[in-house]
């Protein structure tokens, strides 16, 4: 009995060892990035989702002329111009090679980067929410990004 269960054990260990040097070589401790395509975004659903639907919703602390008026987080008239000239920058942060990632990457992981300048003065980590990625599906995502990547 004893010399059955030693067996075991001893099997046991080699597939956990020969299953953790394959996974290892499979992948180099990366994450694959998803292979789904991202829905299309509807710019028009997304500026809902800005003014009245999302919990809480982007104009209560984001402003963008004719639309809102928050006075907490950074002014958004012009973001997609801004965010594609964010990611140039030698103090950019985060990981977005575009405007649109900028952008989505701002409403996942808000603490990616931090904007330089809020009205009321300087820009703080921690204010906006970080569960938006929790909060929204994929598609509201979209439409988010469609409305703010409208914002020229």
């Amino acid at each position: 009995m004893r010399h059955r269960q030693w067996r075991m054990s001893f099997n046991l260990g080699v597939t956990l060892t020969a299953l953790a040097v394959l996974l290892a070589a499979c992948g180099g401790g990366q994450v694959a990035a998803p292979t789904a395509t991202a829905p299309s975004g509807d710019p028009a659903r997304g500026q809902t989702l800005f003014t009245s639907e999302a919990k809480p919703p982007c104009a209560t602390c984001h402003s963008i002329e004719s639309i809102s008026t928050g006075q907490i987080g950074p002014e958004l008239t012009h973001i997609a111009s801004k965010a594609a000239d964010q990611i140039k920058e030698p103090g950019y942060s985060g990981s977005a090679t575009d405007a649109a990632g900028y952008i989505r990457e701002s409403i996942l992981t808000p603490n990616a980067f931090i904007a330089s300048n809020c009205p009321t003065g300087t820009c703080f980590k921690d204010i906006m929410p970080q569960d938006f990625g929790q909060k929204l599906s994929e598609q509201q995502l979209a439409d988010l990004v469609a409305f703010l990547l409208n914002q020229q």
